[in-house]
């Protein structure tokens, strides 16, 4: 596994019976850690919001670009739509263990998560045209774009466990903080079930993720009966929460 900066030998090499990286000869020069080590969640985490971080510079050019008028709407909508995508994409992979590791069940998710960034790519286009947002303003609804890619991170760590779905995932914007989200899930792994924990941000967290690091600590998933998202919700009595806008 590489991310961008890193050498292109992988520093990681992904191991399917533990689904978790460990470190490569090539990693273990270069990060100072023994061969065959494994990859904690802090840096995974770290990876996940790192990769996010790159992205939001390159919609922060596009608002400028677009709205100094040195590139049409059209041409800013494509770009943004790259953007993206990649970010989906990368995000997922990084997650489920690279390129090779991904099903077409897993191509599907990021397919239809795309899809909806893309309606909402279409309506703040719209308003661009219309003359809505000042240049900070653009860039920062941008940012929001590559910022909820981290579900997608976040999906492909339950789904590579055998969880099909969660009640939600960091940046999908069901809380108060939207896409900006940095918790993440914990998830750990028994004989019969799966326990799934809501760890926060050690920097800051809206009400609605310090509501969930409490009662989702953990989330017990028995591996006899799986239940559906809808189920699931139902048996945890909702997200318990009010509907967020999206962007």
């Amino acid at each position: 596994m590489t991310m961008p900066g890193t050498p292109t030998e992988a520093l990681w090499q992904w191991n399917n019976n533990t689904r978790r990286y460990r470190v490569t000869q090539a990693g273990a020069d270069v990060l100072g850690q023994k061969v065959g080590t494994f990859v904690g969640q802090s840096r995974m985490t770290a990876l996940r919001d790192t990769y996010i971080a790159q992205s939001k510079l390159q919609t922060n050019a596009l608002a400028a670009q677009v709205y100094n008028s040195e590139i049409t709407i059209q041409q800013w909508q494509m770009g943004m739509r790259q953007v993206i995508k990649d970010t989906y994409i990368n995000e997922y992979m990084l997650s489920a263990g690279g390129r090779n590791a991904m099903t077409q069940s897993d191509w599907g998710r990021i397919g239809q998560q795309v899809r909806e960034q893309y309606e909402y790519l279409d309506r703040f286009a719209q308003d661009i045209a219309n003359g809505r947002y000042t240049e900070s303003g653009i860039a920062a609804r941008a940012r929001m774009y590559p910022e909820s890619a981290s579900q997608a991170y976040e999906q492909a760590n339950a789904v590579t466990r055998g969880i099909p779905d969660l009640p939600a995932y960091p940046g999908d914007g069901s809380t108060v903080c939207l896409s900006n989200c940095k918790c993440t899930w914990q998830i750990k792994e028994t004989d019969d079930a799966w326990l799934c924990t809501w760890k926060i941000s050690p920097v800051e967290n809206c009400p609605d993720c310090l509501d969930r690091a409490q009662r989702w600590a953990p989330i017990t998933i028995a591996k006899s009966v799986i239940p559906g998202k809808s189920a699931l919700l139902e048996h945890l009595g909702g997200l318990s929460e009010h509907a967020h806008s999206r962007h």
